[in-house]
């Protein structure tokens, strides 16, 4: 989230991704690579109409792109969250309403209905 704060994107713009990105803040390509995220993240894959849709904006390489990026952030929030890293003692807080709750108070995420993701 800093990074994205830094980058210029508004608390809000950032609160809304975990809140509702079809909101009329995002354009229709970045509702695309949202729900690209989404069904990378459940279902380790993008449905066919998604990547239909995103190969009318973005070229092979700019759609490799967004599947290596979005797994390389996975993979590094799992070893975060694993090894339970903080952020430095120095590091700028975020706001208020984009901090997230500790590990202990995290309410367990159901699973996807239709049953495991595992194997698409």
């Amino acid at each position: 989230m800093r990074i994205g704060l830094r980058a210029g994107l508004s608390p809000a713009r950032i609160a809304a991704v975990r809140r509702d990105w079809s909101a009329d803040l995002w354009t229709r390509l970045e509702r695309l690579l949202l729900t690209a995220a989404d069904q990378l993240m459940d279902r380790h894959r993008i449905d066919g109409d998604t990547w239909t849709e995103l190969g009318a904006h973005l070229d092979t390489r700019q759609l490799m792109e967004l599947m290596f990026v979005t797994g390389s952030y996975l993979c590094l929030a799992m070893v975060l969250n694993s090894a339970d890293l903080q952020p430095d003692p120095g590091a700028e807080s975020l706001p208020a309403a984009l901090e997230f709750a500790p590990r202990d108070a995290r309410v367990a995420v159901p699973p996807a209905p239709g049953g495991s993701s595992a194997g698409g």
